[in-house]
């Protein structure tokens, strides 16, 4: 998957900047930087799902988008109770429509924000 992705971004090497290190400490040293992109691919927890989602919120650029990995994952257990779905549904929850536009929701949900 690695692979695929720096083979997918090759053609924008200029103007893409990977990271690979813990969403917390990304974030903590990154401040007051904005993105047009933040690809949240990290922990299953709920509650590190849901600061993943606040950081990359208050991060990203006014018509950024936001892809948030993992949406549907169902644990090792076959269902996760306290999980990536539950932290985006109780983000989408509390964000004014007038701030996010969903532009996908399927195993990755796609947000796009409008302010």
């Amino acid at each position: 998957m690695r692979e695929r992705f720096f083979a997918n971004v090759r053609p924008y090497v200029d103007r893409v900047r990977h990271f690979e290190m813990f969403s917390d400490e990304f974030f903590r040293h990154r401040l007051p930087e904005t993105f047009d992109l933040v690809l949240s691919d990290g922990g299953h927890a709920g509650t590190q799902a849901c600061r993943d989602l606040l950081h990359a919120g208050q991060r990203l650029k006014v018509g950024g988008r936001l892809v948030f990995d993992d949406y549907k994952w169902r644990g090792d257990q076959g269902f996760a109770s306290d999980g990536p779905r539950r932290a985006m549904d109780a983000f989408l929850l509390v964000v004014p429509p007038s701030d996010v536009r969903v532009r996908l929701r399927s195993y990755i949900v796609i947000l796009e924000k409008l302010q």
